[in-house]
């Protein structure tokens, strides 16, 4: 393999990458924008690039020569296009044809496969050339000399081997990084024409804007500061022609020194500053004071200044204004200084003496203007206490006017609810010179009480010698009665955790006491006597049940199945048996209000209620009386839950029950819905009544208000919230379940840590035919599971145990046995066990203590399952 054929192969690739880059010069590419016509001439003008390379050709053998055509036709068609990279091709193979000799075929065949792989590569890459890579250039040039060396076989075999040993290794090595160079080549200039146009557009937005501002702006040169461009809003401000303002420097408009304009100018082009404030001069000779912002900006390959201009001239004049106005002022304050010194020099002590008590005077009177707008309630009285003046909030708040009070004491504001200690303490205190402070129960001109904290100081004269006194007073009611809602609320929280804790623990006791009754009642050998005290025994245990169910109610921790009700119906059903409760000598009066709106309810909770409110009213009337149930709807807005925070603004529904009955003092009725509060002889209440209908109220986010007085009767209002469900959307009560046992044959794991009530209720199942695990906790009882050879069809079990809850035991018992099924049984409930998260909505449940009939349902239902 000669040297020559490198050097000749180099020469010819640099001939044809000097020719390409000489041609970019002379014409930028950008192909996509190009005639008809344009794209023609570009053809051609590659196809004459291409004719000079092949004649400065390596020639192996006559007939048989190598340029870079190749390289070429294949650049063309990847930058080019279809259009300029056929003619060139046309123009190529034309001379190709020419040239004649052995390879004339096989040169044809180069430059029809060099540029028909160039438009291919073009359509797979989208015309999206202008960011190909280095490594993308040569893989592309390796493809089109690899098929060219390929093509070289067009010619007789042993000419084509032999022309493949001598050049295919300097074609594969100069002839793709050629095609590198020169493909970096175009993407650099298509890269330089997009930055081109990229630059263009935005010096077009910019002047865009610059031209429709309505702010004056200068473009300033910033070495000779002269003026290159101004705005139409400056030609207006100015008054000079755009022209005109285009043949003057920053200097003729400007009053600065050249020197600080020059720092100025510097400053703007540095970043180091951009507001400055000048005088300018306008076309007509006036002086205009202006804020200048300034900054660089690059146009047209120049960084030059670009200035906003503001002008400031009417800001500054008025500041101008206002200070020499000032500057008179104080002139003038001086003066009247000045001239009150000599006055008060000129004045004798009688006058100096006078002036000072008319001056006190005058303070007296500007203090009582302060008062008048005071947000507290102010009262001035004389030594002895009579009332000199009272201010608008004292006659807001109170009623009375100045005209009304004036001459008299407070006294006339006094309530029985304060005790007389309290005023002798405030009188005795202020009388030595002291300020009392305190808090009073007073009562307002319309009869209404209404709390106040007051402080109340003497009024000195100079000398410390007491001349009236001073109260300030804010009326503090709303303050108050929201302090004594949150401590009852608290109070009945507290209560209604320590009724639910109770309840649980006496529905475990029972259990035990109920289910051994029960199973002893189902022996034959029982004898009739002792059958009966063991009936009396099993009522007894059911009635405390029905405690525990009241105090549970208090403590709103009762399951209960809500529907949606209409509650005008419900109550028109429930008349009767109010009616028999309450008795003939007592009238009932029915007032259901119209259009109601449903509430979602449980209806045996309303008989609760009604029932509970029923017997109070019966036991409150004497002798003959009346009960009046309402119903209506009601909005209660801001303003009324601005003074009962506990209760949301919104729609509710009202049931009214009221008596003529003898009433209650205030103390009792803070203490009705406190459990085990009576005021009834020993054995006609339990105490629970009231505080259970407070307990559903609370369970349903309703709330009642009572209202009483001694003599006047009782009135109950119950608030339930509306609901907007269709009332065809209820919720039907479960079916009470048959009596009869259930039997059946399945294996149950039982789980309870309470040793009798394990012990009951396996005996209990075991009756019902059950095969029966016991477990004492939820250790024994994954024990159990694993060592059980066999199908566990059940597991029931307790749900508050030391160390593992039952939610977490169901969880391991199901890893042993996946299909196993769930009853939980407690003395808590079902819902409060669900709002605990140990219990999933829809399981099985048994609440404590359970019947056996109850038991053997329960097991059975869920089994069948």
């Amino acid at each position: 393999m000669p040297d020559s054929l490198f050097v000749a192969l180099v020469h010819n690739a640099a001939l044809l990458i000097a020719l390409s880059y000489l041609y970019s010069l002379l014409s930028p590419l950008k192909v996509e924008s190009l005639s008809r016509a344009r794209k023609i001439t570009l053809g051609l003008a590659v196809g004459g690039i291409g004719v000079i390379i092949m004649l400065t050709r390596w020639e192996l053998q006559a007939g048989i020569g190598f340029d870079t055509r190749s390289v070429l036709l294949g650049v063309s068609g990847l930058f080019l296009g279809t259009i300029p990279t056929l003619l060139a091709m046309l123009v190529t193979g034309t001379y190709r044809l020419f040239q004649g000799g052995t390879g004339t075929v096989a040169g044809v065949s180069v430059v029809i496969s060099s540029g028909v792989i160039g438009l291919l590569w073009r359509r797979v890459r989208k015309s999206r050339v202008i960011d190909l890579s280095s490594m993308e250039l040569l893989l592309f040039g390796l493809t089109l000399h690899v098929a060219m060396l390929l093509l070289l076989f067009l010619m007789p075999f042993e000419d084509a081997l032999r022309t493949l040993k001598s050049i295919g290794v300097p074609v594969v090595i100069i002839f793709p990084i050629a095609t590198v160079l020169l493909g970096k080549l175009m993407t650099h200039n298509l890269q330089a024409h997009r930055a081109k146009a990229l630059l263009a557009e935005s010096e077009e937005q910019y002047r865009t804007f610059f031209e429709n501002r309505h702010t004056p702006m200068l473009i300033i040169e910033p070495e000779h500061l002269r003026i290159i461009d101004a705005n139409p809003s400056a030609v207006a401000f100015y008054g000079w022609t755009r022209d005109e303002l285009r043949q003057k420097s920053i200097r003729d408009i400007g009053t600065l020194e050249a020197d600080q304009l020059m720092e100025d100018v510097r400053l703007a082009l540095e970043g180091e500053r951009t507001y400055f404030r000048f005088k300018h001069r306008l076309a007509d000779g006036s002086i205009k004071d202006v804020e200048l912002y300034g900054g660089p900006i690059a146009l047209e390959g120049r960084t030059l200044l670009h200035a906003i201009v503001h002008d400031v001239s009417t800001r500054v004049e008025l500041e101008e204004r206002q200070a020499r106005t000032d500057a008179e002022l104080r002139a003038l304050l001086d003066e009247a200084n000045r001239s009150k010194q000599a006055l008060l020099n000129t004045l004798d002590e009688q006058k100096r003496i006078e002036r000072e008590l008319r001056e006190r005077e005058e303070r007296i009177l500007k203090l009582s203007a302060v008062a008048e707008q005071s947000p507290a309630s102010v009262i001035i009285t004389d030594l002895e206490g009579h009332i000199e003046y009272v201010n608008p909030k004292f006659t807001e708040i109170t009623g009375y006017t100045l005209e009304d009070v004036q001459g008299k004491k407070p006294n006339l504001l006094r309530s029985e609810e304060t005790p007389s200690q309290i005023y002798e303490e405030l009188w005795s205190t202020i009388t030595r010179g002291g300020v009392w402070q305190g808090e009073l129960h007073n009562k307002k001109k319309d009869g209404t009480l209404f709390w106040e904290r007051a402080t109340i100081a003497p009024i000195r004269d100079a000398e410390g010698n007491r001349l009236r006194y001073l109260a300030i007073k804010e009326d503090v009611t709303e303050q108050k009665v929201l302090e004594a809602q949150y401590r009852q609320s608290q109070k009945m929280e507290a209560i209604g955790r320590l009724a639910g804790g109770i309840a649980h623990d006496f529905n475990n006791k029972l259990q035990a006491i109920l289910g051994n009754t029960e199973m002893a009642l189902e022996r034959s050998d029982v004898p009739e006597r002792l059958r009966e005290d063991l009936e009396e025994i099993r009522d007894a245990a059911l009635r405390s049940t029905d405690l525990t169910r009241q105090l549970l109610g208090f403590a709103r921790k009762q399951t209960v199945q809500p529907q949606i009700l209409d509650l005008n119906d419900t109550i028109a059903r429930m008349m009767k048996m109010m009616k028999r409760l309450i008795g003939p000598h007592i009238e009932v009066q029915w007032k259901p209000g119209a259009d109601l709106r449903p509430v979602r309810l449980d209806p045996s909770q309303l008989d609760q209620i009604l029932a509970n409110l029923t017997v109070n009213s019966r036991d409150a009337i004497s002798d003959t009386g009346t009960l009046t149930i309402e119903t209506r709807n009601v909005y209660l807005d801001q303003q009324y839950t601005r003074l009962h925070r506990h209760i949301p603004a919104g729609d509710y529904i009202l049931v009214e029950v009221s008596d003529t009955g003898s009433g209650m003092t205030r103390e009792v009725a803070e203490q009705i819905f406190d459990p085990y509060f009576t005021t009834k002889d020993v054995g006609a209440g339990t105490g629970l009544g009231l505080p259970t209908v407070y307990g559903i109220m609370k369970q349903n986010k309703g709330f009642i208000h009572v209202y009483s007085e001694i003599g006047m009767g009782t009135a109950f209002k119950l608030y339930f919230p509306a609901v907007q469900e269709d009332r065809t959307d209820t919720e039907t009560r479960p079916e009470e379940a048959d009596t009869a046992w259930v039997r059946g044959k399945e294996t149950i794991l039982l789980v309870e840590d309470e040793g009798p009530i394990l012990e009951l209720a396996g005996a209990m199942l075991r009756k019902f035919g059950y095969q029966v695990l016991p477990a004492q906790n939820p250790h024994d009882a994954l024990a159990l599971a694993r060592k059980h050879e066999g199908k566990i069809d059940l597991m029931i079990t307790d749900v508050i145990m030391p160390h593992m809850n039952g939610r977490e035991l169901k969880e391991e018992i199901r890893r042993i046995y996946p299909s196993i099924k769930i009853i939980y049984m407690s003395g808590y409930t079902a819902n409060t066990i669900v709002e605990k998260g140990i219990m999933e909505s829809g399981t099985g449940f048994l609440a404590k203590p359970f019947s056996i009939h109850s038991l053997s349902t329960k097991v059975r239902s869920i089994l069948d399952q």
